[in-house]
């Protein structure tokens, strides 16, 4: 077993370092191709009060940034949600649960994660003419994708892969495409772990390229404290950095975090747990968009 999941850590790095630069023509963006962005915006308040950082985490708030992290969650239904400005919003919706094989004498052998999940980005305006600004009628954009995930964990190493199938429609027009998500989280001592992830892995619409990430990170859990640190590259934009603290008080928590993409970008949020339920808010401003308010419901069964 050991054997098995070195090789597959190998391969997994192998494939973050040197296929993207193998493909990096078939990836990278062309000039107004936009229509997948939605795919890198992060929705769970959890991530996005902690400067949108986590990759190295586990547990299914972070499974947006690293498919590997949902190893060791117990099942639970979620659902986020943003207005992000007038007429634009996003939500999603995710489910995991977890089951057992077992080997020939009857004893637990393995345990496998699984999750679906449903994100939607709407947007809405009005057309008007050219020259008199006179309401023409209106047009809405309308993206979703739907993801299977599966992860689990060999020899200590979680293991994560996210299948997922994308539509656009912009008024009467549509396009789709098929997406692969990849991750690992790799602990490097007892309380510091080691995250990477390649998300959004082919072509998705017939107007342009993926939006391809790559996020590497560390997470740090000391007495009621998280701490998690994080790089990111997506294809035509700059490498971006981001670190969060996360304090645990009895059925509280109380997040800050910071990122940094040629500006900075604060945010701080809150967790509250009652019985098998739990709220998570996040707070953050963005220096051209302004305030956002994230809202993140999870219920455990």
């Amino acid at each position: 077993m050991a054997k098995i999941s070195s090789s597959l850590f190998f391969i997994f790095c192998f494939s973050f370092f040197i296929l993207p630069k193998a493909t990096a023509g078939f990836f990278s963006d062309s000039a107004g191709v936009n229509g997948d962005k939605f795919l890198v915006i992060p929705l769970n308040a959890r991530i996005v009060s902690m400067g949108e950082s986590g990759v190295a985490v586990s547990g299914t708030d972070f499974c947006e940034y690293n498919p590997a992290s949902i190893c060791g969650q117990e099942p639970v239904f979620q659902f986020s949600h943003l207005n992000y400005f007038e007429g634009l919003t996003l939500s999603q919706f995710r489910f995991f649960f977890r089951f057992e094989t077992l080997d020939y004498s009857g004893n637990k052998a393995m345990v496998h994660f699984v999750g679906f999940s449903v994100k939607n980005f709407s947007a809405s305006d009005e057309e008007r003419d050219g020259i008199t600004g006179a309401v023409g009628g209106s047009f809405g954009v309308k993206n979703q994708s739907f993801e299977g995930i599966y992860a689990t964990r060999l020899n200590k190493v979680y293991f994560g892969i996210g299948i997922k199938s994308v539509t656009e429609k912009i008024s009467n027009f549509s396009s789709d495409g098929f997406l692969v998500d990849s991750g690992v989280v790799v602990p490097l001592g007892k309380i510091v772990n080691l995250g990477c992830s390649m998300r959004n892995l082919g072509k998705s619409f017939d107007s342009g390229k993926s939006p391809l990430a790559l996020r590497v990170g560390l997470s740090a859990i000391f007495s009621s404290f998280l701490a998690v640190a994080d790089l990111e590259k997506i294809s035509s934009e700059k490498t971006s950095l981001s670190t969060g603290l996360e304090y645990r008080f009895d059925l509280f928590s109380f997040r800050v975090g910071c990122g940094y993409r040629d500006f900075l970008l604060p945010a701080a949020g809150f967790g509250i747990v009652f019985k098998n339920i739990i709220f998570d808010y996040a707070y953050s401003y963005h220096k051209y968009l302004g305030e956002n308010h994230y809202f993140t419901v999870s219920l455990g069964f």
